[in-house]
């Protein structure tokens, strides 16, 4: 397996499966001197290099069996936010967790599931799509597995 780790999360990459940890691209976050959201994504196929935070594009291109991941790191949280409220990563996934209407974009035959959690005191979104939604069931336990593989850690002078 591969790790890739940056910014605060890691995550163990099985054979086939890549992944990429940035700053969010999307206008409007890291102004006035507000950090830019983390974000890692993580997918069954190659990713381009340009992409949306939540795929974007790039979901329009995905075949039958491909799986797309995105986390978003929101940073700290404060006490009254109960979007955030579970702790981890709500494992394990089902097939039911999974809803076309779900998905940022209206398109044919794709799913997608949207969590959200917190970890090491950080608010997170957690955004995965397949390739069809008819055949999600086969994917679950590689998506169960890759999540699993996530694991987070306190970002030095943050409490």
């Amino acid at each position: 397996m591969t790790e890739v780790r940056a910014s605060g999360v890691a995550i163990d990459l099985r054979p086939g499966w890549e992944a990429d940890i940035r700053s969010s691209q999307t206008a409007g976050f890291g102004q006035d001197g507000e950090e830019s959201p983390t974000i890692m994504h993580v997918a069954n196929f190659q990713l381009p290099a340009d992409r949306g935070d939540y795929g974007g594009v790039l979901l329009t291109h995905m075949g039958p069996i491909d799986v797309f991941i995105s986390l978003i790191d929101f940073g700290l949280l404060t006490e009254d936010q109960q979007l955030f409220s579970s702790e981890g990563i709500p494992l394990p996934l089902t097939a039911d967790d999974f809803d076309p209407n779900t998905i940022t974009r209206a398109i044919p035959n794709r799913s997608a599931a949207q969590l959200f959690f917190q970890a090491e005191g950080r608010g997170f979104s957690l955004y995965i799509v397949v390739g069809s939604h008819r055949d999600r069931v086969d994917m679950i336990p590689a998506i169960n597995e890759a999540l699993s593989s996530i694991r987070f850690e306190r970002i030095s002078g943050h409490t």
